[in-house]
């Protein structure tokens, strides 16, 4: 075991490697452990016979100045490569159809999407009270509690052992500061335009020409 560091970083993933890499940059010295054979963690880019495809996330939200921030301290901002506009439409596939997902209160209230009960339970969010804030939850039980059975998302991990205030701080910071995910929302939205942060439903996507794996790879480089 290394003992002549300041930090050590258990973990190689994207958050483990940007951790490194921050705190390198204020001088302390750190070591950074993984059990797998690469450095990048779930992040991972294939090129076979022509094709790039990957093996864990595709592509990141664009919700804050500081990305790019840290695309140029690695040196890769030039291998960004943004989504295209009609990415922004989303779809789900239901009853053998395909149906856009609602970008908007209005859009949601008239969607096939979902059903009269789901669209009822979503009104009865700002009123669920929020968990205790030693509460250590799940995001399937959260996302029960505050937003019924029929609405969900995608993570990479089983959302019953996923920690929200570990893997989602904010999410966890908006029902304790505002006790509503939707208050939080549209309180937050003031704050957000003041740091110039992008809500992620308004955030756009991007991922590097070489794929995903670029980022971590540049992160590993630095972190050495």
């Amino acid at each position: 075991m290394p003992t002549d560091v300041d930090v050590l970083v258990i973990g190689g993933g994207i958050s483990g490697l940007a951790t490194a890499f921050g705190l390198q940059r204020r001088d302390a010295r750190v070591e950074v452990l993984d059990a797998g054979t690469r450095a990048g963690g779930v992040i991972g880019t294939v090129h076979r016979d022509g094709a790039l495809y990957e093996t864990g996330p595709n592509s990141a939200l664009d919700t804050t100045p500081l990305i790019n921030e840290l695309l140029d301290q690695l040196g890769i901002r030039d291998e960004r490569a943004d989504a295209s506009a009609v990415a922004a439409t989303r779809f789900i596939a239901r009853g053998g159809k395909l149906i856009a997902l609602p970008m908007s209160p209005g859009a949601f209230l008239t969607t096939p999407a979902f059903t009269l009960g789901a669209k009822l339970r979503l009104l009865r969010e700002p009123f669920v009270a929020p968990a205790p804030p030693d509460a250590e939850e799940s995001i399937a039980a959260f996302v029960r509690r505050r937003l019924g059975t029929e609405l969900s998302g995608v993570y990479a991990g089983d959302p019953e052992q996923i920690s929200v205030p570990a893997a989602f701080p904010r999410l966890h910071a908006l029902e304790q500061k505002h006790g509503s995910l939707i208050k939080g929302q549209i309180k937050g939205a003031r704050e957000r335009r003041q740091s110039a942060e992008k809500a992620k439903n308004t955030a756009g996507s991007f991922s590097f020409r070489g794929g995903m794996q670029t980022l971590t790879d540049a992160l590993a480089r630095a972190v050495g």
